[in-house]
């Protein structure tokens, strides 16, 4: 966690209204947890709420990093680092390293929040339902 995080920690949490961006659970505050999460490594020192940094729920940001193929990492550090060693023994290593696709998407709906958010989630189950159907 970088010192502009810690520096301005409370007035994040305020900004974001102590909610997890991704379930819209509480998140912050007197006895609920929270995590921060980068969206990709340039963010480390300039973050920007909301955009760059997003504060999640302990699941919901083990969720994120379940989706890289790290899912017991999701509190560590270093989790980036080992998706991305990893990803470089596969096949298509661009799927595979931080942030992959389906992060890319969670970051997504993420940052939509709200009705945004369930939107372009149902919109996308529908889309692969379709195609499921094909």
């Amino acid at each position: 966690m970088s010192y502009s995080l810690r520096s301005h920690h409370r007035d994040w949490l305020k900004r974001l209204n102590h909610r997890c961006q991704f379930s819209g659970q509480r998140a912050g505050g007197h006895g609920h947890r929270y995590n921060f999460h980068h969206t990709h490594s340039g963010a480390y020192g300039h973050e920007k709420p909301g955009w760059n940094l997003l504060l999640l729920t302990p699941w919901a940001h083990r969720l994120v990093h379940t989706l890289g193929g790290t899912p017991m990492l999701g509190m560590q550090k270093n989790a980036v680092t080992i998706q991305n060693r990893r990803a470089k023994r596969l096949l298509c290593s661009w799927l595979w390293s931080f942030p992959n696709p389906l992060q890319r998407l969670f970051h997504l709906v993420c940052r939509m929040g709200g009705v945004g958010g369930v939107f372009l989630l149902g919109a996308i189950s529908l889309f692969v339902y379709a195609m499921s159907q094909l």
